[in-house]
C-alpha cells in the first residue's frame, strides 16, 4: 500500500467509493443521442461492466462538465481531464490524478479507467443511461440523480472522508489517516461532532447552500497524534459561513482556507 500524501487536484469529484451495481432498471432503449448536448453537465455511476472485473465495493464514476473538462473516479483517485463526443464516438484525456493512498488494487483500477478512457470509446446514450463500449469491455453507466440520488443534509451522519487546505487551484486534499473515524450530524438546528478524539456540539443554520456554525464545544481528552491532528482540521473548517454542496452520498463542505470531504454513514 502506498502512503497518503497531498495532492494538488482541486476535486472535480471527491473520490468514489460505493456500492456495485445498481438494481435500478435502466430507461428502455432508444436512438442513441448524437452530440454532447447529451452528456454536458451529467455525472454517471457504472452499473455493470462486461470484460473486466472492477475491484470488489467499487464503481466508476464519470462527470462530463458543459466546460469540456470530464472528471472521473474508480474508488480511489480523483482524475481530471477533457472530453468530446462525435456523434457516437468518445474522446477522453486524463491529464491530472491525486495521489490519495489506497490498496494496491484500487491504484490499478485507476491506471486501467484513465487508459481504457483514453482508447477511444463508442458511446450510446438511451435516456439515463450510457453505454461505452471499447477495447473489448461494455461499461453500462445510469444518471447519478437515478443511481444515487442526493442524501439529505439533515438526519444523515456523515464520515469524514478528506481534508481540504487552501482554496481554489491551490487547494491540497489529503486522506483521513487509518484508524481515526470521524463523523458530523446535523439535527434540529444543532451539529454533533465527533472527532476521532473528542465530541462535542454547535448551533448549526443552513441558507441555501450556506451553513453557518456557531462555537464548538467539545470535551478535552488527550488522543494519539493521527486524531489529533484530524481534530485541528475540523475545527479549524466549523468556524463561521462554510459553502455546502450534497452531490449523492457525498458532502463537501468548505470554508476561506480549508475543507472536509464527507461521505453519508
Amino acid at each position: 500500500m502506498r502512503h497518503p500524501i497531498l495532492a494538488t487536484l482541486a476535486v472535480l469529484l471527491v473520490a468514489a467509493c460505493g456500492a456495485g451495481a445498481s438494481s435500478i432498471t435502466p430507461t428502455p432503449p432508444g436512438p442513441p443521442a448524437a452530440g454532447p448536448g447529451a452528456l454536458a453537465g451529467r455525472t454517471f455511476w457504472s452499473t455493470a461492466v462486461k470484460g473486466h472485473d472492477l475491484v470488489p465495493d467499487t464503481r466508476v464514476r464519470i462527470v462530463f462538465n458543459p466546460d469540456g473538462t470530464l472528471g472521473a473516479a474508480a474508488g480511489c483517485n480523483a482524475m481530471g481531464g477533457t472530453w468530446s463526443l462525435d456523434g457516437t464516438t468518445l474522446q477522453a484525456r486524463i491529464g491530472q490524478m491525486t495521489e490519495m493512498g489506497c490498496p494496491d488494487d484500487r491504484f490499478a483500477q485507476d491506471d486501467w479507467l484513465s487508459k481504457w478512457l483514453a482508447g477511444g470509446l463508442s458511446a450510446t446514450i438511451r435516456g439515463d443511461e450510457l453505454v461505452l463500449e471499447g477495447s473489448g469491455v461494455t461499461m453500462t453507466l445510469l444518471d447519478r440523480e437515478v443511481a444515487d440520488p442526493d442524501q439529505s443534509l439533515e438526519g444523515t451522519t456523515w464520515v469524514l472522508d478528506g481534508i481540504e487546505l487552501g482554496s481554489g487551484a491551490d487547494v491540497a486534499v489529503s486522506s483521513v489517516p487509518a484508524g481515526v473515524h470521524a463523523t458530523i450530524r446535523l439535527d434540529a438546528g444543532r451539529l454533533a461532532v465527533d472527532t476521532g478524539c473528542n465530541t462535542g456540539s454547535a448551533t448549526v443554520s443552513v441558507d441555501g447552500d450556506t451553513l453557518t456554525v456557531g462555537p464548538l464545544a467539545l470535551a478535552k481528552r488527550a488522543c494519539q497524534q493521527d486524531a489529533t491532528d484530524v481534530e485541528r482540521s475540523i475545527t479549524q473548517t466549523l468556524q463561521g459561513p462554510l459553502n455546502v454542496v450534497v452531490d449523492g452520498a457525498t458532502l463537501r463542505l468548505t470554508g476561506p482556507a480549508s475543507g472536509l470531504t464527507l461521505r453519508a454513514g
